[in-house]
């Protein structure tokens, strides 16, 4: 299965969520940050382990944010393993979130929090509904699909770059990886 029917599994706008609940726009927008409660820097700092736990499941939104740190991976994205740790993840992200007080937040952390939940909570409606299971039996889509977007991606004009002598070697360690995608 192809990563555009799995874009509800990127829930990587959560850094910009956290980027505005930690003061918005320039530097001034942070001198002028009330203090934050314990419960907002709880969400803060959640908000940022789950989308670092995102960016390990997905190493290629990690390389269009330029974090390199995965590079060289093109991420595993097919397989029933990928599926069910994706499943287990989300359900440990929900349950980590419902230890967060909400009454406790200010209105835009609120706000970041339950936009948050309910894009978690729609991914896993796609479990609990089967429709993963469902677009796994869909044949390669000739308009959409991963087999079209990885070949933007690597093109070195978006995506993926191509400065160093180790970005290369990333590139072609990902289309390895490709290569087992499409097998």
């Amino acid at each position: 299965m192809d990563t555009s029917r799995r874009h509800f599994l990127s829930r990587s706008p959560w850094v910009l969520c956290t980027a505005g609940m930690a003061g918005g726009l320039g530097d001034n927008a942070l001198a002028a940050t009330p203090a934050r409660s314990a419960m907002e820097l709880r969400l803060m700092a959640f908000l940022e382990t789950v989308d670092q736990e995102d960016l390990a499941l997905n190493p290629q939104a990690a390389v269009l944010r330029g974090d390199l740190r995965q590079a060289g991976e093109f991420g595993d994205l097919i397989s029933e393993a990928y599926d069910h740790g994706a499943e287990r993840l989300l359900r440990s992200q929900l349950a980590r979130f419902a230890l967060i007080d909400r009454s406790a937040l200010a209105d835009d952390e609120r706000v970041a929090g339950d936009v948050w939940a309910y894009q978690a909570r729609f991914a896993l409606r796609q479990y609990d509904e089967g429709h993963l299971k469902i677009s796994r039996q869909i044949p390669i889509d000739h308009l959409v699909g991963q087999h079209l977007a990885f070949a933007q991606f690597s093109s070195g004009s978006a995506g993926a770059p191509y400065k160093t002598l180790k970005d290369y070697a990333d590139g072609l360690s990902r289309i390895d990886g490709f290569v087992i995608y499409l097998q």
